[in-house]
C-alpha cells in the first residue's frame, strides 16, 4: 500500500501544473488545484524588418488617404466657387427682374392714369360728337323744311324736270303763273335711274310760305289724282325711320276715325304723341 502511494506521487510530480510557478491562485492567494493545465500562449515578437515594412505600408496608405482627401477638398472648393458664382448670378438676375417688375408696375400705373384720362376725354368727345350730330341733324331737318318731294312723276330721257314741275304748279296754283320761276329755287331728281320706277323729284322753294301753301293745295287736288303724283315732306333718314316705326299704330288709328298728324319724326293721335 505504501509503495503504491509513493509511485502515484512521483507520477504527479512529472506534470508542469503541479509546479508552484504554474499554479493559479484565488483571490486569497491560495493555490487553485482546478486551474487549467494548458500553458498560456505567448505573443510572437516581430522581427525588426517586419516592423519597418508595416510602418512603410501604414505611412503610404495614410499619405494616399491624405492626398485623396486633398483632391476631394479641392474639388469641393471648385464646386463651391462655381455654386457661389451661380448664386451670385441668380441674385443679380433676381435683382434685375425685381427692378424690371418695379419699372413695369410704375409704367402700369402711368398707363392706368392715361387710360382714365383717355376715358374721360373719350366721354367728353363722345358727348361733343353727339351734340354735333344732333346739331347737324337739326340743321338738315330745318333746311329740308323749304323742300317738297314729288313722287310718281313720269321720267323721260330728254325731260326738263324744272319745266315739268313748273307746269304742274301752275295747274295747282294758277295765280303763281307769273312768279313761279321766282318761287322755285332748284328742281332735280335724286337717286340712280330705275326703269321700273321713276325717280323722286326734290323741289326747293325760295320761301317756306310758298312751300307750305302748295303742299296744302296738293292734298286733294284733281291734278295730282290725274297725273297719279303725290307731294310729300322731304324728311331726313332718321325721321323717315322714326315714322316707319310708328306707322302701324297711325294707320290703325286712321281706320278707326281718329285724328293723326306728324311733326318731324313724331306722330300724334288725337294730340297725344305715340311711340312704337
Amino acid at each position: 500500500m505504501a509503495k503504491a502511494n509513493s509511485k502515484a506521487h512521483k507520477a504527479l510530480l512529472t506534470h508542469d501544473y503541479l509546479g508552484s510557478e504554474n499554479m493559479d491562485t484565488n483571490s486569497r492567494g491560495n493555490k487553485n488545484p482546478l486551474s487549467s493545465p494548458c500553458k498560456a500562449t505567448t505573443s510572437h515578437k516581430k522581427q525588426k524588418g517586419e516592423e519597418e515594412t508595416d510602418s512603410n505600408v501604414s505611412n503610404s496608405a495614410l499619405l494616399a488617404a491624405i492626398e485623396g482627401l486633398q483632391k476631394m477638398m479641392e474639388s469641393f472648393g471648385a464646386d463651391l466657387k462655381q455654386n457661389t458664382l451661380s448664386i451670385s448670378n441668380i441674385a443679380k438676375a433676381v435683382e434685375f427682374n425685381s427692378a424690371e417688375i418695379q419699372d413695369c408696375k410704375e409704367k402700369n400705373k402711368q398707363m392706368e392714369k392715361q387710360i382714365t384720362q383717355l376715358k374721360t376725354t373719350n366721354e367728353v368727345l363722345t358727348k361733343k360728337v353727339d351734340n354735333l350730330e344732333n346739331k347737324a341733324s337739326n340743321l338738315d331737318r330745318y333746311q329740308r323744311k323749304w323742300n317738297l318731294r314729288l313722287k310718281g312723276l313720269k321720267e323721260d330721257k330728254e325731260e326738263d324736270t324744272r319745266q315739268s314741275v313748273s307746269d304742274i304748279i301752275k295747274k295747282i296754283q294758277p295765280s303763281w303763273k307769273e312768279k313761279v320761276n321766282f318761287i322755285l329755287d332748284s328742281v332735280h331728281r335724286i337717286g340712280p335711274k330705275n326703269p321700273d320706277h321713276p325717280r323722286q323729284v326734290i323741289i326747293q322753294f325760295t320761301s317756306r310760305f310758298y312751300r307750305d301753301e302748295l303742299w296744302r293745295s296738293t292734298k286733294q287736288h284733281p291734278t295730282c289724282k290725274e297725273l297719279n303724283i303725290r307731294f310729300a315732306e322731304d324728311l331726313t333718314k332718321e325721321d323717315r325711320e322714326a315714322r316707319l316705326a310708328v306707322w302701324p299704330r297711325v294707320e290703325q288709328a286712321r281706320k278707326a276715325g281718329l285724328k293723326t298728324t306728324f311733326k318731324g319724326p313724331y306722330a300724334f293721335i288725337n294730340g297725344q304723341r305715340v311711340t312704337p
